[in-house]
């Protein structure tokens, strides 16, 4: 696992992928190179305002570019939001070994003391 101080840095890309697909507005996909598939997206503008989003699993080591409409942004939101939720669950599993009930109750690890709210 990795992590990075750049909030913008596109960790899944780091990866490796064993297939690469570009889907196009209409759902349907293609397979295309890495190179292509992970190109840097068009800045949004007033035309189209939304962002250039990926679908990434790499369990099944597949990574799709999402096309830049409603259905690509929001499957593109969806996919980031389960795969940082995976991770979080991750580093908070090994984080803190003394936890019980709702609150870490050990003062090992200095969790504990940190002023923040409870962890479950």
């Amino acid at each position: 696992m990795f992590t990075s101080k750049n909030p913008h840095d596109k960790q899944y890309q780091r990866l490796y992928y064993t297939e690469y697909l570009k889907m196009a507005g209409n759902g349907e996909c293609e397979e295309s190179g890495r190179a292509d598939c992970f190109a840097p997206g068009e800045r949004p503008c007033e035309l189209n305002p939304l962002y250039q989003r990926w679908f990434y699993d790499p369990e099944s080591g597949l990574a799709i570019r999402l096309p830049r409409n409603e259905m690509g942004d929001d499957l593109g939101r969806r996919n980031q939001a389960d795969l940082k939720a995976d991770i979080r669950y991750v580093v908070r599993k090994v984080q803190c070994i003394g936890k019980t009930e709702n609150r870490c109750r050990t003062t090992i690890c200095g969790i504990s003391t940190a002023p923040r709210k409870p962890h479950w």
